[in-house]
């Protein structure tokens, strides 16, 4: 399984620090931000595999910070982890295509998610390949077969 770059967002330090002590055997590289304009930066300069956010931080939280993601186009896979998952966030931030919503402190849960999604992606693209390959073997074919005439 090709391990993925990790951007986790949350304005508590410690949490940030647990959380990527945690997931970094499980992925290739862990990079962290303090609040949605920090992560919107990360997102600038670096490859982002997976996103991990929370909802409530100072300066721009996580939802308009997906907001802003997706109206730049960036698809990048989202898992929300957050203590404030009532009905009303979880209305708004559907509409930005999560792929996962966890509750704090569910540290298990959120590694599930992250592998899950690193699974799914690595499995699409070998079934795009072989998908190709064999689209490649059938025009090949056919390509003989025309040939021969």
């Amino acid at each position: 399984m090709e391990k993925k770059n990790i951007l986790l967002i949350d304005d508590e330090e410690l949490i940030l620090k647990d959380i990527a002590f945690l997931i970094k055997k499980h992925v290739k590289e862990v990079h962290t931000a303090n609040n949605g304009f920090e992560a919107l930066e990360v997102l600038k300069k670096k490859d982002i595999d997976i996103i991990v956010t929370d909802i409530k931080m100072p300066k721009l939280d996580g939802i308009e910070m997906m907001k802003s993601i997706r109206e730049s186009g960036y698809e990048t896979p989202v898992i929300v982890y957050t203590s404030f998952g009532n009905d009303q966030i979880i209305n708004s931030i559907l509409k930005y295509s999560i792929n996962d919503f966890i509750n704090k402190p569910d540290i298990d849960s959120l590694v599930e998610a992250i592998l899950l999604i690193q699974e799914t992606e690595n499995a699409e693209v070998i079934r795009k390949e072989k998908y190709e390959q064999l689209l490649k073997s059938l025009m090949e074919s056919i390509d003989k077969s025309h040939s021969k005439k």
